[in-house]
């Protein structure tokens, strides 16, 4: 079994990803294998400026951020990546050899404002707060984000569910319940 030798984190403002790589299987010696990163966003490749370390050393561990335009998709149209905020579902790949690894990490600000807001709006709804669906909707965001990160967890790594259940999420978001009054 392969060790797990990448991570991903997100800043609590959106704004940064960081991956760290510990180089060096059981096994190799040192400088042996060149490691390559690839990523995608939401199932999209994403061109990446620092993605191949060709003489890593044993045990030490790279650390790269990425800016939400670095970690834009490029596209035929604009073959530049360009992106406000990080959001969506981002997974990292680390090749070094014959062993490939992964990290996921999910971009849930926008998110976690549509609870907060729903949260808000239910707080001030005139109408008894039992007959009004904002927490039902902040309640069904909330799960599915959760889900979503779980996806991505070291446990399950399952970044097509994570990106199912972010759009879903997303699109609750989208849509008006009012207060039900």
């Amino acid at each position: 079994m392969a060790t797990k030798n990448i991570s991903a984190t997100i800043t609590k403002d959106c704004e940064a990803i960081t991956v760290k790589i510990i180089p060096g299987l059981v096994g190799t010696a040192e400088n042996e294998n060149a490691i390559l990163l690839s990523a995608t966003r939401n199932g999209s490749p994403i061109t990446l400026n620092n993605s191949v370390f060709p003489n890593p050393v044993v045990g030490q561990i790279i650390t790269i951020t990425f800016t939400a335009a670095e970690l834009s998709p490029v596209t035929a149209a604009s073959q530049t990546g360009v992106a406000a905020e990080l959001s969506g579902v981002y997974v990292f790949r680390v090749t070094e050899g014959q062993t490939i690894s992964t990290a996921g990490v999910l971009a849930a600000c926008t998110l976690d404002c549509c609870i907060a807001n729903e949260i808000n709006d239910y707080m001030s709804c005139p109408c008894d707060s039992t007959k009004s669906p904002k927490l039902e909707k902040a309640t069904k965001v909330f799960l599915l984000r959760e889900g979503a990160e779980a996806d991505l967890s070291a446990a399950i790594q399952n970044p097509d569910n994570a990106l199912a259940k972010f759009n879903k999420a997303t699109e609750i978001c989208a849509s008006s319940c009012g207060c039900g009054c």
